[in-house]
């Protein structure tokens, strides 16, 4: 994404703002273009920050390593799944193309 012009967000590790975590995720979501979120190891609130994300109409990016049972239809909000053993520039290059196929979904009313 940072090939493509775009500033990434890490709550884990970029400086925030303020003292609870959460306040600056939600503030992050809102002024983004685009999140990505990923739901490999089926965090509760990483899904609690992709409803937030569907629910104020962001472009939402889902992926999850190879083998994650995700508790939704992957049809209706495809996923690109991702492989742990494979080289950075292959991984690249699979995930742009996910979100060139998928980006201009028209968001969730």
């Amino acid at each position: 994404m940072t090939e493509s012009g775009f500033i990434p967000f890490d709550p884990g590790r970029d400086a925030s703002e303020v003292p609870f975590l959460n306040v600056e995720i939600f503030k992050m979501i809102r002024a983004s273009s685009i999140v990505i979120v990923d739901l490999t190891r089926l965090r509760q609130n990483c899904f609690l920050e992709f409803g937030f994300a569907l629910g104020v109409g962001k472009k939402v990016v889902v992926t999850a390593a190879d083998g994650t049972k995700l508790p939704f239809d992957t049809t209706a909000l495809p996923c690109h799944f991702w492989r742990r053993r494979v080289r950075n520039d292959l991984r690249r290059k699979t995930f742009s193309e996910f979100v060139a196929r998928n980006i201009n979904r028209r968001r969730i009313d």
